[in-house]
């Protein structure tokens, strides 16, 4: 059914009219979408994983960068990682909530591959998962070792998100389907609103930061 509740304002954009690169990330199971919530959700997975299990080394798992001495795993997370960050307003640091051609449906009416794709609106809650998901890899050891660089950009633009949270209406309600697959409201993710997001975007910055305003608003937002 069509969202209910209070829909997210339509932020504004500074990327109106022009083209970016998209190039990486992970196309969905069914059309030419690339989902920000569902890229910040991989990225957490592969990182953690990174540090917890002994994947590091697997270098044969049939990718085509395969047996060039880079972790496999980490060479997934970095092909994602690399697409979220082109999905930040370079501005006022807002996310976009997917990458998908216009008018095509679920599964039906495919395109060429070649068939133009845009950018929908930025959503607190992609926003939120997105400052979660790079402030999880930022503290990586694993991808510390192998690119700080890349690890103290990831912070910044972490940062730069939950600042573009800040500013924004405090929680919407909007439902996990709509049957309208043009309406930018729907999305992965949105069953209860941004404060999910929020909370998590918040308890991941506070383990990457240590500063104690993130933590007070993680408690805040899980009570």
């Amino acid at each position: 059914g069509r969202p209910s509740g209070v829909e997210e304002p339509r932020w504004g954009s500074s990327l109106e009219g022009t083209h970016i690169s998209a190039v990486g990330g992970h196309h969905d199971a069914g059309d030419y979408g690339k989902y920000t919530y569902n890229g910040a959700c991989t990225v957490w997975i592969l990182v953690t994983g990174l540090d917890l299990l002994p994947v590091e080394d697997h270098d044969d798992l049939g990718l085509p960068n395969s047996v060039n001495e880079v972790s496999d795993v980490l060479e997934e997370l970095l092909w994602e990682i690399r697409w979220l960050m082109q999905m930040q307003d370079p501005v006022d640091g807002g996310v976009f909530s997917m990458l998908k051609p216009p008018g095509l449906k679920y599964e039906y009416g495919m395109g060429h591959r070649d068939i133009e794709r845009i950018l929908f609106p930025k959503m607190a809650i992609t926003t939120g998962a997105y400052a979660a998901g790079l402030a999880r890899v930022a503290r990586s050891p694993v991808v510390k070792l192998h690119d700080p660089a890349l690890c103290s950009e990831l912070l910044r633009r972490a940062e730069f998100a939950w600042a573009w949270l800040e500013t924004t209406a405090a929680i919407a309600n909007i439902s996990n389907h709509s049957d309208d697959t043009d309406d930018p409201s729907w999305h992965y993710g949105a069953s209860y609103g941004s404060r999910d997001e929020r909370a998590w975007a918040a308890l991941e910055l506070y383990a990457a930061t240590g500063e104690f305003h993130y933590h007070d608003t993680w408690v805040k937002l899980y009570r």
